[in-house]
């Protein structure tokens, strides 16, 4: 999925040689992305994307090393 928005984006933006700075980046993924947007499908699974957010927060919150605990 991801791999699919990267190559459009490189399509986009691709021949820009030198970029003066970091928002001139994000002015360019983002209209990079608003034209794109049109021919992008719904992932299977989008209404329980808020709960696995959450879930996660969860589980990061109390790993202060950076390292994943196993659910038990």
């Amino acid at each position: 999925m991801i791999e699919n928005v990267h190559r459009l984006l490189e399509d986009i933006s691709g021949r820009v040689c030198r970029w003066q700075n970091s928002d001139q980046r994000r002015r360019w993924v983002a209209t990079g992305l608003l034209k794109i947007e049109p021919g992008l499908r719904r992932l299977r699974g989008y209404k329980s994307l808020p709960a696995l957010r959450d879930a996660m927060r969860i589980l990061m919150r109390g790993n202060i090393t950076g390292e994943f605990k196993k659910a038990a």
